[in-house]
């Protein structure tokens, strides 16, 4: 089962990077000449075969085949078809804009080198030459098509894996913090489609409900460790995972056993994977090691780059926001009494403070120091902020933050400073990297819950940020402005 559904998926990943690019290249050329620009030599001489068919004039590997096989051995050799199980997805559409970006310089590459120096070299140089102008369509409707084939298919995925289709059935041992973070975290991300169905634990009454999710998701327990062959057996369970760090050795490695006997893969969590995403594990001469990770700091050009990216993008923004921000300060003042501006203390980069710009879309009544409305039918909510906060326009005053440099725009939220004096220590790891605009807390189905509460998403984006990673959340975040989440 296990191997089937991986394998399904896997292929399904390759033959639609295959199918794509086939069909955007058919889009380009006669996007090309269709609507763009062309004359009776170019159209003359530029056949669609060229672009996406061979025939019998034509017996060299045409572009869109060159691409696709430079794509597909690219994806298989770094193994990016075995599917992400990176918070959101991420790493996957990281993925994608890299192998996109090294088939298209690559097979440039390989025509330029092919047709213009070891084919037919006594012809011109303007008839061996094909259109850029059909190559960038073509790569851009196949980068469009693949991200939001990629879009449904995990929203799919989601979906089903709610349902129980296309999943392998798991139990988890152990109904306490851990195990409870290890049923999230499967819940959560799905593309090793595992679900749990069930806690066992031995001090745990067996009908218990154990809350999983804070949106309702819960899982019974069926019974304890002594249960575990039976439910295997009954219940169809693939794997079991164990998170019972109480337990003494002789019931792991009888459980192991079990396992064992029984041709069901045996997980074991330590207690140690409930500090948040700040345990690797490594091998040193041949011992399996947990280690703490002391060091999240980046390079000086990791950080030269970034600033100049924040103030670039800032200014691309800002510029034509401009007229659209002049209207939103009318509707603003024309709505509701009260300063067009909502200014309030954050914490910062290393704990410093700094005062943040939206503009304002509740009532002046509304204490600056509470908590942030659940949903659009706060009462301190105005009729104007509820679009503003419905369209994200509320946030455009940032960029302001981003050019004095107090955000980013990319990171975590910057959080009030009577909650950040409440911090633990793990807690606090969010303050090493500078607050953004958006983030991939802001783009989750957690957005609505306290920032503090889902630590997952800032200690990952700290422990993975790069500027591809910045690029995939900026995306993101558009499309989540757009569908006006």
């Amino acid at each position: 089962m296990k191997t089937n559904i991986a394998r399904f998926f896997y292929l399904l990943r390759l033959f639609a990077d295959v199918l794509i690019v086939h069909f955007a290249f058919y889009l380009g050329y006669h996007t090309y000449m269709g609507f763009g620009f062309s004359d009776k030599y170019l159209a003359a001489n530029m056949r669609s075969t060229v672009y996406y068919i061979p025939d019998q004039e034509n017996f060299y590997l045409t572009l869109a085949i060159v691409f696709s096989l430079i794509l597909v051995l690219y994806n298989i050799l770094r193994k990016y078809y075995r599917g992400d199980n990176s918070i959101l997805n991420v790493k996957e559409y990281q993925h994608i804009i890299s192998s996109y970006c090294f088939a298209a310089v690559l097979t440039c590459a390989f025509y330029f080198l092919y047709y213009i120096y070891l084919h037919n070299i006594e012809k011109s140089f303007t008839d061996k030459l094909f259109s850029r102008r059909i190559y960038c369509y073509s790569i851009a409707y196949a980068f469009f098509m693949v991200i939001c084939f990629r879009a449904f298919m995990n929203w799919l995925m989601g979906k089903l894996h709610k349902k129980g289709f296309l999943v392998r059935k798991c139990i988890v041992l152990g109904a306490g913090n851990n195990g409870k973070l290890v049923a999230r975290r499967l819940m959560r991300h799905t593309a090793h489609h595992y679900l749990p169905v069930c806690y066992l634990d031995d001090f745990i009454p067996k009908g218990t409900e154990i809350e999983v999710e804070k949106n309702g998701f819960k899982l019974k327990v069926e019974g304890t460790v002594d249960d575990l062959e039976r439910l295997i057996k009954d219940l169809d369970i693939t794997s079991v995972f164990f998170c019972m760090s109480e337990a003494p050795a002789e019931k792991i490695f009888g459980v192991m056993d079990l396992c064992y006997s029984l041709g069901v893969p045996f997980y074991f969590t330590p207690r140690l994977y409930t500090i948040p995403q700040v345990i690797r594990s490594y091998e040193i001469a041949g011992i399996f090691v947990l280690s703490i990770i002391h060091d999240f700091g980046v390079s000086w050009y990791y950080n030269f780059v970034k600033r100049a990216f924040d103030i670039a993008f800032s200014l691309l923004i800002f510029i034509p926001a401009l007229p659209v921000m002049l209207l939103v300060a009318l509707a603003i003042k024309l709505d509701s009494k009260g300063p067009v501006f909502f200014t309030q203390e954050r914490v910062g980069l290393n704990g410093k403070k700094f005062i943040m710009y939206k503009f304002r879309s509740m009532r002046t009544e509304a204490g600056g120091s509470e908590l942030k409305p659940k949903d659009g039918r706060d009462p301190r909510i105005t009729r104007v902020g509820h679009f503003l906060r419905l369209t994200s326009l509320d946030e455009l005053p940032q960029i302001l933050n981003v050019l004095k440099g107090d955000m980013s725009v990319v990171g975590p939220r910057p959080e009030m400073t009577f909650i950040v004096d409440t911090y633990d220590k793990w807690q606090s790891l969010r303050l090493k990297v500078k607050p953004g605009i958006t983030g991939l807390w802001q783009i989750s189905a957690e957005r609505n819950l306290p920032i503090h509460e889902n630590l997952d998403y800032d200690m990952y984006y700290l422990q993975e940020r790069s500027l591809l990673l910045d690029v995939v959340i900026i995306f993101k975040t558009v499309f989540f402005v757009a569908r006006g989440i």
